[in-house]
């Protein structure tokens, strides 16, 4: 796959973000997974500060997995490659939704979970590709089951988890 369709793919897989869905839909199912090369390059000479203060009130947005990636690996390159009988024929957003996006039940699965650990619904895309919520770290934390550390990069000041299961 070249370099142009992997990045198509990419920007339509939600990129780093999923990261929280998939530990916290994991988690709503019982089942584990196994996330690895989700941080990004440029945060690994951030300068760690510590935990952060629980009682701080963040917004997070948990992406949710796509169905038939394959699949959409595949369209996104046709769609792309010049002599496909599918270059520039682009899916309409129902077609989207019918083949790729999560479904109603899971974005209400993510919802009951994230809301059974106290957090507050913010939005839900009308794609069903993502739920945002508000809530302390402290319950973000125990939601996703990771400890929240906070980093300073070049002034930057950024949130991120820190691999440590609780």
């Amino acid at each position: 796959m070249s370099n142009r369709n992997s990045a198509i793919s990419l920007l339509i897989r939600g990129g780093i973000t999923a990261m929280t869905a998939l530990v916290l839909l994991a988690a709503a199912t019982a089942q584990t997974y196994t996330i690895t090369g989700n941080t990004p390059g440029f945060t690994k000479k951030a300068t760690d500060q510590g935990a952060v203060d629980p009682s701080t009130v963040i917004s997070v947005t948990a992406w949710l997995k796509l169905h038939n990636e394959n699949k959409l690996d595949s369209l996104a390159q046709s769609v792309s490659q010049k002599g496909s009988s599918s270059y520039h024929r682009w899916i309409t957003q129902a077609q989207f939704n019918s083949t790729y996006a999560p479904k109603a039940q899971e974005v209400k699965a993510v919802q009951n979970f994230l809301q059974a650990h106290g957090l507050t619904l913010l939005t839900v895309a009308e794609n069903n590709m993502y739920v945002k919520v508000q809530g302390t770290v402290g319950q973000i934390e125990k939601a996703s089951m990771y400890r929240s550390t906070t980093s300073v990069l070049t002034g930057m000041f950024t949130w991120r988890t820190r691999r440590t299961r609780r």
